[in-house]
């Protein structure tokens, strides 16, 4: 199994010009949709495909930005996008492959992520959250014959850990886990662990840091069983053996 880090924007790694490769997304929608709908989604794929971009999707990469450094966003001083200028500054924004922010959404973010770094800091865990480590990490490599591509938000140097942040609507527990499963997170994990094993050749513990955007701003951090693991990875089995079956045949069934 040959792997390779990469030196990429988020612009250049969701086009996947050398593609087409598998990623966490698409294997997703594999399964939790239908192969039709994995093939809309992949830009190599798909002769209609418009990359989505709604204001949580954003706002999402803007906490990303101000917590790991990851420099997407165009701060724009307006108050909305109604006029023609406010429009035609997003617009550029989103054709240069960045993410346009109303200032008062970014100041909104700012609030929210001094209070993640703060809860972060003084969360009881080993290794700590977010530190030790390089943000947004892709990596591409081969199950079998199937191509795939990863981008980490952090991963530890030491390869002891992958922390993945989540804006999510409740960090309660309990909610939390209900959304993890029904939006294929476990999935996610299970497919970044493989790209580290195959990188580096190690497991690292995937660890979900979910955080509110509203106030009080709670935070909780998550880690799955082994047997979640377990069946995450049956799961990946399986949407590598229909991404290959598809891709062979040119057959995308709904």
């Amino acid at each position: 199994m040959t792997a390779t880090l990469l030196d990429e924007s988020a612009a250049e790694y969701h086009a996947d010009h050398n593609g087409p490769t598998l990623n966490a997304t698409v294997a997703k929608s594999l399964l939790l949709e239908t192969p039709a709908h994995a093939k809309q989604k992949h830009p190599r794929l798909s002769d209609s495909y418009v990359a989505r971009h709604t204001d949580a999707m954003d706002e999402g990469t803007a906490l990303h930005q101000i917590l790991l450094g990851d420099d997407r966003c165009d701060i724009l001083d307006y108050d909305s996008f109604r006029s023609a200028d406010a429009k035609g500054a997003r617009d550029a924004s989103r054709a240069a492959g960045r993410v346009p922010l109303l200032r008062s959404k970014w100041d909104d973010i700012e609030i929210l992520c001094d209070s993640l770094k703060a809860q972060v800091a003084g969360f009881p865990i080993d290794p700590p959250l977010f530190v030790d480590g390089m943000a947004e990490q892709t990596i591409v490599w081969d199950e079998g014959d199937v191509p795939c591509r990863a981008r980490l938000d952090w991963l530890r140097t030491d390869y002891r850990c992958i922390d993945d942040l989540k804006k999510a609507r409740t960090a309660l527990p309990r909610q939390f886990h209900r959304a993890m499963f029904a939006m294929g997170y476990d999935i996610q994990a299970a497919f970044y662990i493989r790209a580290c094993k195959a990188a580096f050749g190690v497991e690292p513990v995937f660890r979900w840091v979910a955080i509110e955007p509203e106030p009080p701003y709670a935070m909780s951090v998550h880690v799955l069983s082994p047997q979640a693991l377990r069946s995450a990875n049956d799961k990946v089995d399986l949407a590598l053996e229909l991404w290959s079956e598809c891709l062979t045949s040119g057959v995308w069934p709904a």
